[in-house]
């Protein structure tokens, strides 16, 4: 049995309905090599170096990050922690905190778990370690 027009109809007007009456998500906010160079040292803006050791951190990170790798988000399942734990574990508020790894991919990892946290969504550098190392005269530590 097939719908009829007027069923057809109706269909269509809730999907129209749905879709631009649906409260619109805003991306994760993004920041490039410029704002992160403004933003260094300010005390409103905390880095999160996300990558997976406190040796890979030694090696190198913006100045003034923290290192927060993105395992500790994990428990020994392999699952998210409990939202209560994630709160913890995360700095300050979310509004102000900027995540980055080596490359831009584990830094959305910590976006998700601040989510997941019930904290405000984060700022992502995608552009991350592989590419503010890539200008000499950008600060680093060491």
């Amino acid at each position: 049995v097939g719908l009829g027009p007027a069923m057809k109809k109706i269909i269509l007007l809730f999907v129209l309905a749905v879709f631009f009456t649906a409260p619109a998500r805003s991306a994760t906010p993004l920041v490039d090599t410029a704002w992160i160079k403004d933003h260094i040292g300010k005390p409103n803006v905390i880095f999160l170096n996300v990558r997976g050791s406190a040796g890979v951190f030694r090696a190198g990170h913006i100045p003034g990050a923290h290192c927060l790798p993105f395992q500790g988000n994990l428990g020994s399942d392999g699952r998210f922690k409990s939202p209560e734990f994630l709160r913890q574990r995360f700095p300050g508020s979310a509004s102000n905190v900027v995540c980055y790894c080596g490359s831009g991919i584990t830094a959305a990892h910590n976006v998700l778990a601040m989510r997941i946290a019930g904290l405000e969504e984060p700022i992502l550098y995608p552009g991350s370690w592989s590419e503010w190392i890539v200008d000499p005269n950008r600060p680093r530590v060491p």
